[in-house]
């Protein structure tokens, strides 16, 4: 029986409508899914798993899993569908509870709330994740500076390498989503230690991006809590480069120095 199949036999059985407000596309794709689950080794989790289909090849591999499940429908499914010894279903909202100890996290992730689970893995330790976006967030999260940069691939590429693995046809999901999906692997790195200052002043910079650095603090002293006085007489590095140039190196002097001034 075909993955296409199956996942539409397993709805009708249980009544299930796929809800998009919660991002319900179902991988369907068995190249994919035998990739992602490749990257499977000690603890697993996963995050939304859905009908199984991930789940089932990540428990051959791995030596446990832990599935985060909010819909009560699809616990139903893993619990009555499959015999498994070494997975844990949680059901609960993943935004709401405390992560478990993991040691790689690897899903096909509900897209709505994508930048909030990335975040919240990247406040934890673990050794890789192997995550499904949406093709634009993917591309976003391994951008490298460009005036497309955005402050969430500042903020990801700081705490992680991340690399797009493959781009995914929107046909290997169902139901078909309106855009196509990527694979991609994140590796948390602890070179840059990053606090409410440091995001602040990032997020203050990409507030306005295509703006020159100075321009850019000038508008953002509110988050900053340099002063527009300050600002104008202190040596600021890379002054007139345009925001989105920067890289992670620059933007982490540029915030020693900013810092320094706050600090005496």
């Amino acid at each position: 029986m075909s993955t296409s199949m199956h996942v539409k036999l397993l709805l009708k059985k249980y009544r299930i409508t796929p809800k998009k407000s919660w991002s319900q596309y179902f991988l369907i794709s068995q190249f994919v899914i035998h990739e992602m689950a490749s990257y499977a080794r000690g603890v697993v989790l996963e995050i939304g798993p859905g009908l199984g289909f991930i789940t089932q090849e990540l428990a051959k591999r791995a030596g446990k899993v832990i599935t985060i499940e909010k819909d009560k429908k699809m616990v139903n499914i893993l619990e009555n569908e499959y015999t498994f010894d070494n997975v844990e279903i949680i059901k609960g909202d993943i935004t709401e509870m405390d992560l478990p100890v993991f040691d790689r996290v690897i899903s096909n992730i509900p897209y709505h709330i994508s930048s909030q689970i990335t975040f919240k893995l990247l406040e934890h330790e673990f050794e890789l994740g192997v995550l499904s976006y949406q093709k634009e967030f993917a591309q976003r999260l391994v951008m490298p500076p460009s005036p497309q940069v955005s402050r969430l691939s500042v903020m990801a590429q700081m705490k992680a390498d991340c690399e797009l693995l493959r781009v995914i046809s929107r046909k290997n999901f169902y139901p078909v989503p309106k855009t196509d999906c990527a694979l991609v692997k994140l590796v948390p790195h602890p070179k840059i230690a990053a606090d409410t200052f440091f995001d602040n002043v990032v997020t203050g910079l990409y507030s306005h991006k295509r703006k020159t650095v100075r321009n850019a603090l000038l508008s953002s002293v509110d988050l900053t809590g340099v002063t527009r006085e300050r600002l104008k007489t202190i040596q600021i590095p890379y002054t007139e480069r345009r925001v989105w140039s920067l890289t992670l190196e620059e933007i982490c002097t540029l915030v020693d120095v900013l810092r320094h001034e706050v600090v005496t």
